[in-house]
């Protein structure tokens, strides 16, 4: 049991952390997307 939770919790936090990176990670490319398309409309105006 011992040595399966010393396998485990690393694989554990490791799929937590790398879920938490790509959320970050795509509400910061849909922040950057939406920030292009209002930098686009403004100077088509």
């Amino acid at each position: 049991m011992a040595a399966f939770l010393l396998i485990c919790s690393p694989a554990i936090l490791l799929v937590l952390a790398l879920g938490w990176w790509s959320l970050k990670l795509w509400s910061d490319i849909r922040a950057y997307r939406r920030q292009v398309e209002e930098f686009r409309r403004k100077w088509r105006l």
